[in-house]
């Protein structure tokens, strides 16, 4: 019985505190910007944050894609952060579009990739930027770093 009362004990702590499934990040500011942003969106497959930690190596800081969290950025994550241009590509049936994230001096600090699902090529992309510009406002508008 005490070890009954003990597990119920945990389960109800785990449950009060928040405990959930879901994408993990060591920056759950930048987690939350993303999960709210893929959650008004049904056409993002994947939606993620890249960013330069203090060593220089860019990552991923938080996505809707769980395993990406904490690894390295993509070759054209690195891109768009280096080059402050956008890279657009095909993803199978999908686009993937990654943006600079620029501070309020136009400087390139980070990435977002967002990939969405839609009817044609056009639509995909227009879909795409306004998410990235939503996600560049969201980042910006922070009160503190998002990491």
């Amino acid at each position: 019985m005490k070890h009954l009362i003990a597990a119920f004990t945990i389960v109800a702590a785990l449950t009060a505190s928040g405990c959930q499934s879901g994408p993990s990040s060591k920056y759950p500011a930048a987690q939350q910007v993303v999960s709210d942003i893929a959650a008004s969106h049904s056409d993002i497959v994947r939606l993620s944050l890249h960013g330069k930690l203090d060593g220089g190596e860019a990552v991923c800081i938080a996505s809707t894609a769980p395993e990406k969290v904490g690894k390295p950025s993509d070759k054209e994550d690195v891109d768009a952060m280096d080059s402050g241009v956008p890279v657009e590509m095909p993803e199978g049936q999908n686009f993937d579009y990654t943006a600079p994230i620029k501070d309020r001096n136009g400087v390139p600090f980070a990435a977002v990739g967002v990939t969405v699902s839609g009817k044609t090529t056009e639509e995909m992309k227009a879909r795409a930027e306004s998410i990235a510009a939503e996600v560049q406002r969201e980042v910006n508008n922070s009160p503190n770093p998002l990491w």
